[in-house]
């Protein structure tokens, strides 16, 4: 991509940026392209696959030719796909991303991204929070980190009820397993948080 065509394109993108309220990380959450490219287009610096320009230009529901060429006209609001309308009403929602210092790893985002997927009321075990790392993050984690976390960083969301049934766990029988019930549901800004901040440190 040539200099002037790849500041051309940044020109845009900022452009097209700012009148919907979207920002680099927003940008990379609905195209799949890292956001140290979208930061480097947007800064006018290094080099970039067509494919990741394609997929950008898709974000606004355009073509990359059409989205290069400045003297298209640009999009409206209600021409943008319908995953860019959400992302457009969430960042409106929850205002501006703010750098936040995160447990290393994010094993607490990465749990709030699983909670998410229970139903208020459900009941789970903290083993199947582990299993479920390992089929969503590809990661290994330790059914005492997983409960750590539970019980200190998110006791607003989650009752442990291990108390209550002690040893009684359905199928198991000896040691104590920690079983837990979702009393809250987990709130669209905080799980939009725990995305960005996952999204972001990818990004890296």
């Amino acid at each position: 991509m040539q200099i002037q065509h790849r500041e051309e394109y940044g020109s845009i993108l900022e452009s097209y940026m700012d009148n919907f309220g979207l920002e680099s990380v927003d940008i990379s959450f609905l195209s799949g392209v890292n956001r140290k490219t979208i930061d480097a287009i947007l800064e006018g610096t290094g080099g970039i696959e067509l494919d990741s320009l394609e997929a950008i230009s898709r974000v606004f529901g355009l073509r990359y030719f059409e989205f290069g060429n400045p003297e298209y006209e640009a999009p409206s609001l209600v021409t943008l796909p319908e995953k860019t309308k959400n992302r457009i009403s969430l960042r409106k929602k929850v205002g501006p991303s703010k750098p936040i210092h995160y447990e290393i790893r994010l094993l607490r985002e990465k749990i709030i991204i699983l909670l998410a997927k229970f139903n208020l009321g459900e009941e789970f075990l903290s083993t199947d929070i582990r299993n479920q790392f390992t089929e969503e993050f590809d990661e290994q984690v330790k059914t005492s980190e997983v409960s750590l976390r539970l019980n200190k960083y998110l006791s607003e969301f989650t009752l442990n009820i291990s108390k209550e049934n002690k040893n009684k766990v359905k199928g198991k029988v000896g040691r104590k397993a920690n079983r837990y019930r979702l009393i809250k549901e987990i709130p669209i800004e905080l799980l939009l948080t725990a995305k960005d901040t996952i999204q972001s440190e990818i990004s890296k």
